[in-house]
């Protein structure tokens, strides 16, 4: 999502950078939702991410002001590559029958 302002031509840079990254990695695949910030419906939609200055990228909660094409793909990047769960090695060594039973009698001895 991002917050920008008319007016200034920070937010112009980081406009031209996301259409750049929507236009090579394919707009099917990276939907940009715009919000002029200092409109009655941007200003509401800047409320939530607790957005206050421009122009500012939000990307999965990360908040980026003023941010750089490189921050900008990097988060993006962070966003589209899956992290692979780490594997639990804790396995119960009683069966969960007898965990739970013991729990049980705990309660009522």
């Amino acid at each position: 999502m991002l917050f920008y302002s008319k007016v200034d031509a920070a937010s112009s840079v980081v406009q031209r950078d996301l259409k750049e990254l929507e236009h090579t990695m394919g707009a099917e695949n990276l939907q940009v939702n715009s919000h002029d910030f200092f409109t009655d419906v941007g200003g509401r939609n800047a409320e939530l991410p607790k957005v206050g200055k421009v122009p500012t990228v939000v990307i999965n909660g990360a908040i980026l002001e003023n941010p750089s094409k490189n921050q900008i793909f990097d988060k993006v990047n962070d966003a589209i590559t899956p992290t692979p769960r780490s594997s639990r090695s804790d396995f119960l060594t009683e069966p969960l029958s007898k965990l739970i039973y013991d729990a049980l009698a705990s309660r009522t001895g």
